[in-house]
């Protein structure tokens, strides 16, 4: 499994927002990645 890290999240409690939004983000990107990839085989 490879591993995506996205910085500039200082986890910080007003960062918190920011950061399950963008974590959210990378999972549906990775979601719609692997099926493209699918259908590529």
């Amino acid at each position: 499994m490879a591993r995506f890290w996205q910085s500039r999240f200082d986890h910080l409690e007003d960062q918190q927002q920011a950061y399950q939004d963008a974590k959210g983000g990378w999972q549906q990107f990775i979601a719609a990645l692997e099926q493209v990839v699918a259908r590529v085989d």
